[in-house]
């Protein structure tokens, strides 16, 4: 700011510490766009994960950006220890009523890696051989639920236009739209997931 550099830049934070005047200081110096890593939704949840901020910090983190104009994203993961249907439920409530995003993106299973507290839990649940050294991407999903919940994530995830999950940006559709957001230089390229949602509608109406 002091220099007056014409810099568009973009930042990943989590929810916690994020306050007015930093929120300020991110747009005068020509913040375009922040991805929040918030997990999930749920007390609960962001308990076991040990997360140290609140659904109470998220809510607040989305109104700060909302009234400051920056695009932001919110990225979940689903699926850790002691994650239920209820808990992704509450998450899924939770994202409706606070501040919209320009994006929520779901992801289902944790990758586990070594030394982790995560890779304890999975070889003593039995999800993780003893021979497995996780050179190779290995995934957590809680015992609760399993792949079938996918089928449930699309139906949350069509609910919303802003909403999406892996499925969404790996369609062939979704594809062609980044091609043409990077040539265009449009950024960030999930400001405008809201496409996303309408290419996921009409997708289902011609299957129809």
């Amino acid at each position: 700011i002091r220099r007056s550099l014409n810099i568009g830049w973009m930042a990943m934070t989590n929810p916690r510490s994020i306050n007015v005047k930093l929120v300020e200081l991110m747009k005068q110096s020509g913040c375009i766009g922040v991805e929040v890593g918030i997990d999930s939704g749920s007390k609960d949840m962001l308990e076991r994960l040990q997360k140290r901020f609140t659904k109470e910090d998220i809510a607040h983190t989305a109104r700060l950006y909302t009234q400051a104009k920056i695009p932001f994203s919110f990225y979940l993961l689903l699926g850790g220890p002691g994650e239920t249907s209820d808990t992704i439920q509450e998450t899924v409530n939770f994202l409706k009523d606070i501040d919209k995003p320009n994006q929520v993106l779901f992801n289902f299973g944790i990758r586990v890696y070594a030394g982790t507290q995560l890779e304890m839990i999975a070889r003593s649940e039995g999800i993780l051989e003893d021979s497995e050294d996780l050179l190779m991407p290995k995934y957590y999903l809680s015992k609760e639920l399993d792949k079938s919940f996918l089928k449930k994530l699309d139906e949350y995830c069509s609910t919303q236009y802003h909403w999406s999950n892996a499925t969404d940006w790996n369609s062939p559709t979704t594809i062609l739209l980044q091609k043409m957001g990077q040539k265009f230089q449009i950024r960030p390229l999930w400001k405008n997931a809201y496409i996303m949602g309408l290419t996921r509608k009409l997708r289902k109406f011609n299957m129809r």
